[in-house]
């Protein structure tokens, strides 16, 4: 099966397009599982915040159980000056390592985090968010994160 050689962001946007017309591939919970590592996170390499925020979204889509506070473990080994970071040994944050980390806690705790201060320095004259508190343009994706985690709940 093709998933089953893509990263979990491919298999994640894929199954729920399928989700949305009523098809599902049977195989791809048993895989996305298989990618848990024993820090609690997912990646085929090794865990990172990224991956595990996709995994979660197909599993919970799926209904399928696993350890929800051992993912929580790790994506709190990742938090650090204001936002995730990509590994909990990797600095600094970008906007879709916090992204994820929100999702992940919005997912598994019911709980948006206040990310305000660091969201905001990723904000450009031209309006739209960048990924890095150091440099860079504006794109529509980091613009769409940023002002998700900006109003969601509100």
């Amino acid at each position: 099966m093709s998933y089953r050689k893509s990263k979990l962001e491919i298999t994640y946007y894929m199954d729920s397009v399928l989700r949305l017309h009523g098809e599902y591939l049977e195989g791809v919970p048993k895989w996305v599982l298989s990618l848990q590592n024993d820090d609690g996170g997912f990646g085929r390499y090794g865990s990172d915040i990224i991956n595990t925020h996709f995994a979660v979204e197909i599993l919970e889509a799926h209904g399928v159980g696993f350890s929800r506070k051992d993912v929580l473990e790790f994506a709190d080994s990742c938090w650090g000056d204001g936002g995730w970071n990509f590994t909990p040994l990797s600095y600094p944050p970008y906007l879709e390592t916090v992204y994820a980390g929100f999702r992940l806690n919005e997912i598994l705790r019911g709980r948006k985090y206040d990310v305000e201060d660091f969201i905001l320095k990723l904000r450009n004259p031209d309006g739209g968010f960048r990924r890095s508190l150091y440099m860079g343009i504006s794109e529509p994706e980091y613009t769409y994160r940023a002002v998700y985690m900006l109003f969601s709940g509100r």
